[in-house]
């Protein structure tokens, strides 16, 4: 069984929360839908923040434990522009950190590893695979899959929540976090999945989800976690001039 990983909060302040969430008490889970899926035609940029965590088990002793971290600024438009800085460490067995950085405007895409010198990466990265969790493919995933959720209020934000084996639940977010398991029955994958949606802005601001898959030789569990901030806030995304100068001089 193999799994290919991905390629690639807000505090309001309680004098706020009372005056903010007025119309949005209250809601049903349609209505919550409703109002995600319209405000998402308002958000053109943001910054997004991954985490995700992979653990191998094999005979009941983890053989394998991988953890990457990171930060993106992404502006939505038909060739979306973007900067993003991703950290990934193998803690068992210890490998080191290797750090990937790239800038990503217009058509062209410039990428550095550990500190090396910047490079043309636009062949060999590909633009469309950069960053596939974005807000928007986010939203239309979870309204996808709305029947299957559950839903609590709560003070600031509304809670959605699914616990199981849910073959759908799996598919919704199987291409946005680019996961991969070979050699199980996919309807057999657990899911655990939590987001939340703030009830001043009616925005998705953190999501999180666990796919755990098995077979008789092991065990793969997957943990990832999206945070976003800061929407409509980036101005602009563009790359320095020292580093277009040293690559396309």
């Amino acid at each position: 069984m193999t799994l290919k990983r991905w390629s690639f909060f807000f505090a309001l302040a309680a004098v706020l929360i009372l005056s903010a969430c007025g119309g949005n008490k209250n809601l049903s889970k349609n209505e919550v839908m409703e109002k995600l899926v319209k405000e998402k035609k308002a958000i053109e940029n943001y910054e997004i923040q991954p985490s995700l965590k992979v653990t191998v088990v094999v005979a009941g002793a983890t053989q394998q434990e991988q953890e990457l971290s990171g930060e993106a600024q992404y502006i939505e438009k038909d060739d979306p522009d973007m900067h993003a800085k991703y950290f990934s460490k193998n803690k068992s067995p210890n490998t080191g950190e290797i750090e990937f950085e790239f800038y990503k405007v217009g058509d062209q895409l410039v990428a550095k590893e550990n500190g090396a010198d910047w490079r043309d990466a636009k062949q060999e990265l590909g633009s469309d695979k950069l960053l596939e969790a974005t807000y928007h493919v986010l939203v239309d995933k979870i309204e996808s899959i709305k029947d299957e959720l559950e839903m609590k209020e709560e003070t600031d934000h509304y809670t959605f929540t699914y616990k199981g084996e849910s073959s759908e639940i799996f598919a919704a977010f199987e291409t946005p976090l680019n996961i991969k398991f070979t050699g199980v029955d996919t309807s057999a994958i657990k899911s655990d999945l939590k987001f939340t949606v703030d009830k001043k802005s009616m925005r998705l601001t953190n999501l999180n989800y666990s796919a755990a898959a098995e077979n008789m030789n092991q065990k793969v569990v997957l943990n990832s976690k999206l945070i976003f901030a800061n929407f409509n806030e980036i101005k602009d995304i563009s790359i320095p001039k020292e580093i277009t100068d040293k690559v396309f001089k």
